[in-house]
């Protein structure tokens, strides 16, 4: 089994890394966002992860089709940037992490009311927890997926 991830940041990897010797998966690391420029990058994988943080629109899921991709595991929550309906229409099933960790979102909620304190982007603050849960939770979706299982995390039924 094959999996290609997209949007990795550094605080990942080795998470990631560990993720796929222990469930014996290869896994292939990018750091660019997945979109339709570097969609074909999939082309020979089972499955596909994306942080998520560029809309996905249908020449994505019909290259994905294409090449036999199934599934596609959005490592947070928020899915309103990817085409629900293209999607499904190209039989892409897209799970997300459905649940963080309530200490996460403490933090998150924490660092979102002291702008004027802590100035940093949004994605650069996740804790180790949250990262780890983001990962096993995306990647054991799509190790599921791709064998022919089922998950309660698909966002477009």
């Amino acid at each position: 089994m094959k999996i290609i991830c997209y949007g990795v940041i550094k605080m990942e990897e080795s998470r990631i890394k560990n993720w796929a010797q222990k469930n014996n998966v290869e896994v292939k690391i990018v750091h660019a966002d997945l979109c339709a420029e570097n969609a074909e990058l999939a082309e020979g994988f089972d499955g596909v992860s994306s942080e998520g943080n560029l809309p996905v629109g249908a020449s994505v899921y019909e290259k994905f089709r294409q090449y036999g991709i199934k599934q596609l595991a959005i490592r947070q929550v928020g899915v309103d940037n990817q085409d629900l309906a293209a999607a499904k229409k190209n039989g892409i099933k897209i799970t997300n992490v459905a649940a963080y960790s309530p200490r996460a979102i403490a933090e998150l909620g924490v660092t979102d009311a002291m702008p004027q304190v802590l100035i940093t982007p949004h994605i650069a603050f996740f804790t180790k927890l949250a990262v780890k849960n983001s990962i096993e939770i995306a990647l054991n979706d799509a190790k599921t997926i791709i064998s022919g299982g089922e998950v309660k995390s698909v966002v477009n039924l």
